[in-house]
């Protein structure tokens, strides 16, 4: 049995030590490894993080094309293995690193009785996995459950927070919202009754410009509407008392470069 000696770190005081993050992007969340354009991670890669100021790496990992399809939805022991690998080489650094499960369509698109079985083996897995994992390990339920209803994102991180909870009664659970994981969607959410959660949205806003890199940006309506967006997320915080995490943000290269 388990036994945590060591005090929890809460998770206002780890959202006031995760300023500053980066997502270790396409390298573990294509349908298999290196499976996009980005090479296999290496462990100096978290050298040129932490020399960068970076805190906290998220580690988006896609866990389907490595897990059975079929109960008892056993995963691949070498991609654990992997992912245990490169989550260790950022905690051996003292960083703060986030894993999650990203691209998993499967359930989003059919929010089924297998599927949710499915998911439910796959946390289960994880959290025993990395149960003894440092506490500045995280867990993100689940990466922009679009094509999940509020009443169906709201009953998974309901469910695989009660899975985590057998194995890692303190450790810290990122939670997002429905849809795109907007800051709308975050304030709608059913919250979780639990003390160690941080709340999570994207933020590519505005969509047309940050993503689509049409026209330009600075107005001051621009402006006011960026701020409310950020005003709405701090007061969903303040009241609930839930840290709020900016998982992704950001704009394509083709914006107009002065916006």
């Amino acid at each position: 049995y388990y036994f945590q000696t060591h005090s929890q770190i809460t998770p206002a005081d780890a959202i006031s030590q995760m300023q500053k993050g980066i997502n270790l992007g396409n390298t573990h969340e294509p349908p298999l490894e290196a499976g996009w354009n980005n090479p296999k991670a290496e462990e100096y890669y978290f050298d040129l993080y932490k020399n960068e100021g970076f805190q906290c790496i998220r580690i988006p990992v896609r866990w389907d094309g490595y897990t059975s399809k079929t109960a008892p939805y056993k995963i691949d022991q070498n991609w654990l293995n992997r992912i245990e690998t490169v989550v260790d080489w950022g905690l051996k650094r003292n960083l703060f690193i986030v894993i999650n499960a990203h691209h998993e369509e499967w359930i989003k698109s059919n929010y089924s009785s297998v599927n949710k079985a499915r998911f439910d083996s796959i946390w289960s897995q994880i959290s025993v996995r990395f149960q003894n994992k440092s506490e500045k390990l995280i867990f993100e339920i689940i990466n922009e459950p679009n094509g999940l209803t509020k009443i169906q994102n709201d009953d998974l991180h309901q469910r695989t927070l009660s899975i985590i909870r057998k194995t890692n009664p303190k450790r810290l659970v990122i939670i997002q919202g429905h849809n795109w994981g907007g800051s709308d969607e975050l304030i709608q959410m059913a919250i979780p009754k639990d003390s160690f959660l941080i709340g999570s949205f994207h933020s590519y806003d505005p969509y047309l410009f940050g993503l689509e890199g049409q026209g330009t940006w600075g107005t001051s309506a621009d402006y006011t509407n960026l701020e409310n967006k950020f005003k709405a997320v701090s007061n969903w915080s303040v009241k609930n008392k839930i840290p709020v995490f900016l998982g992704e943000f950001g704009s394509v290269k083709k914006c107009d470069y002065n916006s």
